[in-house]
């Protein structure tokens, strides 16, 4: 299976969505996200998918996701801790930007 998620993409139409067409993006992206999610765990930190996702264009919805799954298990899971604390925590507040980074999978 998971050599398989990028031919699926490429059969699915993805890579010839007009860029910003999100209904085109969303239509070619479903039959292939559970091989993409299944498959994809990178090298990433928990600060490298911040970092990416970070700098993600407005007009694709699927980035952050490609950006997740670009990082290790742990760093998957740092993140996921990060993206779901509240601004305050009982360590304090985590504000936004670097500061909300630097608190990867310290929440």
């Amino acid at each position: 299976m998971c050599d398989t998620w990028v031919q699926c993409l490429n059969d699915s139409g993805y890579f010839n969505c007009p860029e910003g067409d999100t209904n085109c993006l969303s239509q070619a992206y479903a039959p292939c996200q559970g091989q993409v999610e299944a498959c994809l765990q990178g090298e990433q930190s928990c600060g490298g998918v911040w970092d990416c996702v970070s700098v993600c264009p407005s007009g694709d919805p699927f980035c952050p996701t490609l950006c997740f799954y670009e990082g290790t298990l742990d760093a998957q899971d740092g993140y996921n801790e990060l993206a779901r604390a509240p601004q305050k925590s009982i360590r304090g507040v985590l504000g936004q930007g670097r500061e909300r980074k630097s608190q990867c999978g310290r929440v």
